[in-house]
């Protein structure tokens, strides 16, 4: 193992806890993506299985941190754990409006869960903490790809689609911190290698098994035409999946790191829109950011 003097995150990233508020309301639409059930439900799969996941990340990375020298990447630790929490708050309370419309999005937290205390409880630590590596990888690049095309996200309901946004915003932030611990705690290459290979062969077709429940448990009308248009909205145009691929693979270079592709530009013009308009403000300034 070796140790590096400081985390290689550009120095104008700044990962911060931004508490938002996204004032969800009972009229969103059922199908609020597009108005369709198929690209709905796509995404209403992410976030009924991101607070389990999020919390399998960070219980992964906090097993190590005190392994961690380094103040500038204990402190990057801090505000990941952080932004992490705070996405899976602000998932949950979507995943109540959704619920309360009909759909089982709690079942599907449930089924994320007890999958992933099952792996959790058959490896270990240095495994979790890089199979939390290879799920961190496909959240950013996925991010990059929702970010970089605003065709994924438009036809959203605003408010649903700003969420996803700053998700996407905060993923690009925060993505090379996982990498740079397990490099600094262990830095083997075939372990990483490994687990994101089991990663890269379950992930999509647990997101569109977590999918099909939830069109099931969804009794609105559905049909082919929206399922093809569906897979072709996520494979062909704008493909969000299909272009990731290049970006997903650079993953498995032993030389690789997440910040070689620097898309620090995306974050900046969201800071003059959404940011603005959704994060919350206590007596007229920012509100604090976390101090652990």
């Amino acid at each position: 193992m070796s140790e590096q003097s400081t985390p290689s995150c550009p120095p104008d990233v700044q990962i911060e806890l931004r508490r938002m508020n996204f004032r969800f309301a009972p009229s969103t639409p059922t199908h609020w993506a597009r108005g369709s059930k198929f690209i709905t439900h796509w995404f209403n799969a992410m976030s009924a299985s991101f607070p389990p996941a999020e919390k399998f990340m960070i219980d992964s990375i906090r097993a190590f941190e005190d392994q961690v020298t380094d103040p500038d990447l204990r402190e990057q630790i801090r505000a990941y754990v952080a932004q992490e929490a705070h996405h899976s708050f602000q998932h949950r309370a979507l995943n109540s409006v959704i619920e309360k419309s009909g759909i089982d999005m709690a079942g599907q937290d449930q089924w994320t869960r007890r999958l992933l205390e099952k792996i959790w409880n058959n490896c270990r630590p240095d495994q979790r903490l890089a199979l939390s590596v290879g799920l961190e990888h496909f959240t950013t690049v996925y991010s990059d790809q929702l970010l970089r095309d605003p065709e994924n996200l438009r036809g959203f309901d605003e408010r649903v689609g700003a969420l996803w946004r700053w998700h996407a915003i905060e993923e690009t932030e925060h993505k090379s911190v996982l990498y740079d611990v397990f490099q600094r705690v262990s830095g083997r290459y075939l372990p990483r290698f490994d687990l994101q290979f089991w990663v890269t062969l379950f992930l999509l077709p647990v997101f569109h098994f977590l999918q099909f429940r939830l069109m099931w448990s969804d009794r609105r009308r559905g049909s082919l035409k929206d399922v093809i248009k569906g897979f072709w909205y996520l494979y062909v145009r704008p493909g969000s999946l299909r272009k990731l691929l290049p970006g997903y693979l650079r993953g498995f270079r032993r030389s690789f790191h997440p910040w070689q592709h620097d898309n620090s530009e995306l974050l900046q013009p969201w800071k003059q829109t959404d940011e603005a308009k959704y994060r919350m403000r206590i007596g007229g300034l920012k509100s604090p950011e976390a101090s652990s």
